[in-house]
């Protein structure tokens, strides 16, 4: 009977304890949603926001003025372009003279043996 007694008595303080605990906590996510837990704002935090507030206002002003004005940016593209094709050409040649048909090497080998 004692340890009846005791066991509901437990069983109350846990069900008083839980009821005081849920009336503290936040459902499901603490950080998002409709019901969420505030954030303590300290010092600290203010300047964390404050250094990357100026950062993200450097980037803005960086990213806002062009690097290269219009006429730069096609000049430099045409020529890499021209660029890129004569390296083609000079490769797809290289390939080509290394290649020979064979009526031309049945020429050259009667040349040597003459």
């Amino acid at each position: 009977r004692v340890y009846s007694g005791m066991l509901r008595l437990f069983r109350d303080m846990v069900f008083l304890a839980s009821l005081l605990r849920s009336a503290r906590s936040v459902p499901g996510r603490q950080w998002i949603g409709k019901h969420r837990k505030a954030k303590k704002v300290s010092g600290y935090s203010i300047g964390n926001e404050l250094k990357w507030k100026t950062v993200q206002g450097r980037n803005a002003l960086v990213l806002g003025q062009p690097f290269l004005s219009q006429a730069e940016e096609t000049g430099s593209a045409l020529e890499k372009k021209s660029k890129l094709q004569e390296e083609r050409k000079m490769a797809r040649l290289a390939a080509r003279a290394g290649t020979k048909s064979a009526s031309s090497e049945i020429i050259q080998r009667l040349k040597q043996s003459l």
